[in-house]
């Protein structure tokens, strides 16, 4: 079975230069190319034509929301190779809250926003290096103002279908 995730997604000059570093990334490190994005929910269960109106109703009651890059990270993880932690504002934390409940998920990982940069496992040297070296022109703080629902057939990125885009019903 299926599993779904929703993404906070962004367009324009942020997407456009976020999507050019993580396929840069990607190239140079043989690592697997994948949208930007924040998950809000994480693995979701259920019937595809369900989530896509559950997640149509979240839709009008967020607003889009401004995002705040911090320091880039790594971890000893796949997922989180190389990224940058969002800051966790309160209208983020309500958006993660409000999908959780519409969502009817209640049992989710903790809530840790980030943009990935790259997947993989990479020695620590590489990845302090890979940030050291890291461009100076992405734009922050950017707007995101799309959710997206993702369906993953597999944990590989090559495998995830966005099935719906929802603009937020509001900008700040």
């Amino acid at each position: 079975m299926s599993k779904y995730f929703l993404w906070l997604t962004s367009d324009g000059e942020s997407r456009d230069r976020l999507a050019q570093l993580i396929h840069q990334l990607s190239e140079q490190y043989r690592g697997p190319k994948f949208d930007p994005h924040i998950t809000l929910l994480g693995e979701i269960e259920g019937e595809e034509s369900r989530l896509i109106e559950r997640v149509g109703l979240l839709a009008k009651k967020l607003r889009s929301l401004s995002i705040d890059l911090q320091q880039p990270a790594f971890e000893d993880e796949y997922f989180r190779c190389l990224y940058f932690p969002v800051k966790k504002t309160p209208e983020l934390i309500d958006a993660h809250e409000q999908a959780k409940v519409i969502l009817d998920k209640t049992s989710v990982l903790p809530f840790y926003p980030h943009v990935s940069l790259l997947y993989g496992l990479l020695p620590l040297g590489v990845k302090e290096d890979i940030i050291a070296s890291l461009p100076s022109d992405i734009p922050n703080p950017f707007s995101v103002t799309t959710l997206t629902l993702v369906q993953a057939k597999s944990t590989k990125p090559q495998d995830w279908l966005v099935t719906n885009t929802f603009a937020l019903s509001m900008v700040t």
